[in-house]
Parts: structure tokens; C-alpha cells; sequence
């Protein structure tokens, strides 16, 4: 009887162990840092990148699993010099059936003294983060928005 209590709690602290240190999943095989560029017709352009944080990977045995990252929008003149950053950070919950978001902000940056940042917000809509910016060059406004958005297997887009 001691035996049995002593395998049992051997095989016990076995198993707590491997659900701890298990190798954690990725949601998606992803290329951080792809990039996307959007040209315009004055010569501008936008370059857009999805960038996962790994920081918040769970263990594939989650019945929940989680995710989140970052799309940048990076805007350019004709001359390629960059004038302003916009970000939508977004956080996610997914279980393989469908995608929720949970939490959603944003981020910016102006590089160019003639541009000035206006106002923004950000919020979470079914399994989207959305962020909406205003920019300005000037008396000129220029509004920008958006969307990063989860699977139901946790592939951001």
C-alpha cells in the first residue's frame, strides 16, 4: 500500500511537471516583420507590418489559448523620408472554433516637423482591434484606421 501511494505521487508530480514545462505553441508559423506597402497617387506610400508578440504564447493544452500583437502603419512622401507611425496593439482569445478581442490601443509617433498629430482611439470589435488616428500636415487632415484582427486558429491579419 505504501508502494502504490509512493508510484501514485510519483507519476502525480511527473505529470505536473510536463503540463508546466511543456514547449509552448505558437499560434501560427508567422515571418515577423512581413511587410505590405500601399502606394498612393502623389508618390506617397505606407508601409504596413504585423509583428505577434511571443511574449504571450500559452500552452498548447489550454482549452483558451491567447495571442496578441501589433500592426504598424509607417507613412512616406514621394522623397521616402517617413512623417508619421500609427499602431493598433491588439490582445486575443481564440479556441480553434472562433476569435475574440480583448483588449485593443494604439500608439504614434510624428517624424516630420510640418505634420502634427491630432487625436486617436482604439477598440475591440468580435475578434478585432481597431484604432482610428488623425494626422495633420498643416490645415490638411488626413484620418487613418486600423484593423488587426485573429482567427479562429489564432492567425493574425
Amino acid at each position: 500500500m505504501n508502494n502504490r501511494k509512493k508510484i501514485f505521487a510519483s507519476l502525480l508530480a511527473f505529470g505536473v511537471l510536463f503540463n508546466v514545462f511543456s514547449i509552448p505553441a505558437f499560434a501560427a508559423d508567422v515571418t515577423e516583420g512581413t511587410e505590405q506597402i500601399i502606394r498612393y497617387e502623389d508618390g506617397s506610400y505606407t508601409v504596413v507590418t504585423l509583428t505577434y508578440d511571443f511574449s504571450s504564447v500559452v500552452s498548447e493544452k489550454a482549452a483558451v489559448k491567447k495571442t496578441s500583437g501589433v500592426k504598424e502603419y509607417v507613412h512616406y512622401n514621394k522623397d521616402d523620408l517617413p512623417l508619421w507611425t500609427f499602431r493598433v496593439h491588439g490582445s486575443f482569445e481564440y479556441d480553434g472554433s472562433s476569435a475574440k478581442a480583448t483588449n485593443a490601443d494604439y500608439s504614434q509617433s510624428v517624424h516630420a516637423s510640418i505634420w502634427s498629430f491630432v487625436s486617436a482611439s482604439a477598440y475591440c470589435s468580435g475578434a478585432s482591434a481597431i484604432a482610428t488616428g488623425d494626422f495633420k500636415q498643416g490645415i490638411i487632415p488626413i484620418s487613418t484606421t486600423i484593423s488587426l484582427t485573429c482567427s479562429a486558429d489564432g492567425v493574425l491579419s
